[in-house]
């Protein structure tokens, strides 16, 4: 009977446990239907424009033209002037003097300071036509040349050697000492014609004696000026600044 009444009264809280809730489906509705209500309407009804102020626009001002920039101007360089490398050139008046190089004047030799340019060999020739002695001589070494047979050159190691050998003319640099011998003998010609002129004027004017007279006589000597060598331009080359620096070597030059 206990276990009766205890079912009963389970089934009795069980029905008043489960009380029945309230739908929200209306609310969740109308708050849709709302919310459409608004959007419709602002689509209906688009918000005005805000009044734009109107921008006064500034006056375009053209640029005033720059001045142009003044650079300072660079002083030029000082250039020194030195003296241009003259090589003696075959003239026509030296063509005319050796006749085309067919008839050299004897006064040409001896002639010192000839560069050969293949390798030779002096001899020395007895009265039999034997050889006493020999010696060789590489090409780029200098000789004296003595005589010319046609074209044939007889040079010696020396002016007083007795030792000879014969070498071709164009196998040495012959021309172009005839060349430097004979401009470099008008340049004598020019000075001593200029110190003659000095000299005259000095003992018009009582300024010169005997003595300075004759020293300024022998100053330059063409032999001084006639020794072909590189003073910096060259062989040959005859510009004012090779012959000063000859003269000043041989102590011809006071």
């Amino acid at each position: 009977m206990q276990i009766y009444k205890f079912f009963i009264f389970l089934t009795f809280l069980l029905f008043f446990s489960c009380e029945p809730q309230q739908p929200e489906p209306e609310v969740e509705e109308l708050n849709t239907k709302e919310s459409k209500d608004i959007v419709s309407k602002a689509e209906a009804d688009p918000p005005s424009p805000l009044p734009t102020k109107e921008i006064a626009k500034a006056p375009i001002v053209p640029p005033s033209p720059s001045e142009p920039e003044m650079i300072p101007e660079k002083p030029e360089p000082h250039i020194i002037q030195e003296s241009t490398p003259t090589e003696p050139s075959f003239s026509d008046e030296l063509l005319k003097a050796v006749n085309h190089w067919e008839n050299i004047p004897r006064s040409v030799f001896p002639l010192k300071n000839v560069s050969i340019e293949e390798e030779i060999v002096f001899k020395l020739i007895g009265k039999q036509n034997e050889v006493m002695a020999s010696t060789p001589f590489a090409a780029g070494k200098e000789v004296v040349a003595k005589a010319i047979r046609g074209t044939t050159l007889l040079v010696s190691p020396s002016e007083s050697s007795k030792l000879q050998a014969n070498i071709d003319m164009e196998k040495t640099d012959f021309k172009q000492c005839v060349a430097f011998r004979f401009e470099m003998g008008k340049k004598i010609i020019e000075l001593r014609e200029q110190q003659r002129k000095e000299r005259e004027l000095a003992k018009q004017e009582g300024t010169l004696s005997q003595s300075e007279t004759k020293e300024k006589e022998e100053s330059i000597n063409i032999e001084d000026l006639n020794i072909p060598g590189d003073f910096g331009h060259g062989k040959f080359c005859i510009c004012s600044e090779c012959r000063q620096k000859r003269l000043a070597l041989t102590g011809s030059m006071k």
